[in-house]
């Protein structure tokens, strides 16, 4: 059983990133704060620095402001234990690989970039 749970963040982060945009696709334009409904561990409300270089991640009533990352994802946000993954409309918070706020979707559609001619 502990095999089975402490894979399945990383089988979470494989599925959220499987949905990342491939060169040619719309990306979509991550606002400054965005609303997540989470079917695992309720509300998630993200605050993003204008300048990208942090988010404040707000889930049941803790305020974890975090630094951005790289990563395959279109946005990650962590600082060693607590990490946010922000892609597209999807959303994931983890704590130490533990799931906090899994499968989250954006409460509203969030805008798409106009796509450039090649």
């Amino acid at each position: 059983m502990n095999t089975i749970r402490s894979s399945l963040p990383a089988i979470l982060v494989v599925a959220l990133l499987s949905a990342c945009a491939a060169p040619g696709l719309p990306e979509t334009v991550l606002p400054p704060r965005i609303d997540y409904a989470c079917q695992q561990g309720g509300a998630l409300t993200v605050l993003r620095a204008p300048d990208g270089r942090q988010a404040e991640a707000i889930h049941k009533g803790r305020r974890t402001v975090l630094p951005r990352i790289d990563s395959a994802a279109q946005e990650k946000y962590g600082n060693g234990r607590i990490t946010l993954y922000l892609d597209g409309e999807t959303a994931l918070l983890t704590e130490d690989s533990m799931v906090l706020a899994g499968r989250c979707q954006s409460v509203v559609a969030l805008p798409v970039a106009p796509q450039t001619g090649n």
